[in-house]
C-alpha cells in the first residue's frame, strides 16, 4: 500500500454538475469517509468556492455535509455568457494528513456553471 492509500478518505459530493442563472445558489452534500481501518477519523472539511470569497468550513456530521453558496457572474465586456467553477475541497484526518479534491490533478468531481443574467 502507498502513503496514500493508507489513510486516503473515500469523498462523493452530489450533484456533480449543476448550473443556472446568476445569482445562482449552489447546493452541495459532501461526503467524507475516513480511513479503511478506521482508527484515522475525518477532522475537518473545507471549501474554496473558487471566486474570491473566504474559504468555508463545512459541518460534517456522521461524516456528511451539507453546505450551500450564492455564485454571481456578470457579463462585462467579455464575449463569455457563463463562467464555470470547479470549487476545492479539502478533507482532513485526525492525523493531520489532508487531500485536496477537485482539482486539475486529481481531477474534477463537482462543476457548477453560472449563466449571466444580462
Amino acid at each position: 500500500m502507498t502513503k496514500n492509500m493508507e489513510w486516503s478518505p473515500g469523498f462523493t459530493a452530489f450533484p456533480a454538475f449543476q448550473g443556472g442563472v446568476s445569482k445562482y445558489t449552489a447546493a452541495l452534500q459532501i461526503i467524507g469517509g475516513n480511513d479503511i481501518g478506521g482508527s484515522n477519523r475525518l477532522k475537518t472539511c473545507l471549501i474554496d468556492w473558487q471566486d474570491g470569497s473566504k474559504p468555508e468550513t463545512v459541518k460534517m456530521i456522521d461524516g456528511v455535509g451539507d453546505v450551500t453558496h450564492d455564485y454571481t457572474y456578470v457579463k462585462g465586456d467579455t464575449q463569455y455568457f457563463a463562467h464555470v467553477f470547479f470549487p476545492e475541497v479539502t478533507l482532513t484526518l485526525s492525523d493531520g494528513s489532508t487531500r485536496v479534491f477537485n482539482t486539475h490533478e486529481t481531477g474534477r468531481c463537482i462543476i457548477i456553471e453560472v449563466q449571466t443574467a444580462e
